[in-house]
């Protein structure tokens, strides 16, 4: 064998060598690729897992924040609300208050009528305690001036007669009232009696808004009340109850 022969064969084992070496290193390093690959895979499927893991967290927190802020916006609406209730609140406050004032002042002035009132009743009872006459009293006297006016008409008839006076009378200028009219036997019932001075034959005048009415002489006179006749020719008007007299 020449030295071209050495050469060549030398030439093709060194190139079956390297190849080995390459076909070698290329399958080593397609290991490792592949291995480095695997790994990336499961580090891709993990960091999945956290992605998909940090999405829901993330829909969570958002859905979470949703919830948070229909919730504040209930929360301001209600805040809202409530402060104008307690505006309208302070306003009917300050009308109730308006309206007790008005109330207490009325209660004032209704408390200060009654205490008139109550006073003008006391007075009237104090004086009708001095001019009262028990209603057998008083049937007792109009059945007597029934029977005097009878007796009365049927003088007259026969003639006139001369009317009595008792001696006293009471003083000039002493009023009072009427208490009873009878039209039908001609005669009236004062609240004036002897214990004013008041006696038989005694004469007062009947008036009304200044204006004279009629005269009355007294027929019979009680304690209290007087029982008295229509005088016909001082007739001026209808005598009603409660017209004053004066003596």
């Amino acid at each position: 064998m020449n030295i071209v022969g050495k050469i060549a064969v030398i030439v093709t084992l060194l190139a079956t060598a390297a190849g080995a070496f390459f076909s070698y290193q290329v399958k080593k390093a397609g290991d490792s690729l592949i291995t480095d690959l695997g790994n990336k895979e499961i580090q891709i499927t993990s960091l999945q897992g956290k992605v998909e893991g940090l999405t829901g967290d993330l829909e969570a927190t958002q859905q979470a924040l949703n919830t948070t802020s229909n919730n504040l916006a209930q929360a301001s609406g209600m805040l809202a609300q409530a402060r104008t209730d307690i505006a309208q609140l302070n306003t009917d406050l300050e009308q109730a208050k308006t309206e007790l004032e008005t109330r207490n002042t009325e209660l004032a002035d209704a408390n200060n009528r009654i205490d008139q009132i109550t006073s003008n009743l006391n007075e009237l009872q104090e004086r009708a305690s001095t001019a009262t006459l028990s209603q057998e009293e008083l049937q007792s006297s109009i059945q007597r001036l029934r029977d005097e006016n009878e007796s009365l008409r049927q003088a007259r008839a026969m003639g006139p007669r001369d009317e009595t006076t008792e001696p006293g009378g009471p003083p000039r200028g002493l009023s009072g009232s009427i208490l009873l009219v009878n039209p039908e036997w001609n005669f009236v019932v004062l609240n004036l009696g002897t214990k004013h001075g008041v006696r038989q034959g005694n004469e007062f005048m009947i008036h009304r808004d200044g204006r004279l009415i009629s005269k009355v002489r007294v027929r019979d006179a009680q304690e209290f009340v007087s029982i008295a006749d229509i005088l016909p020719t001082w007739r001026r008007g209808e005598i009603v109850e409660g017209d004053p007299v004066l003596y």
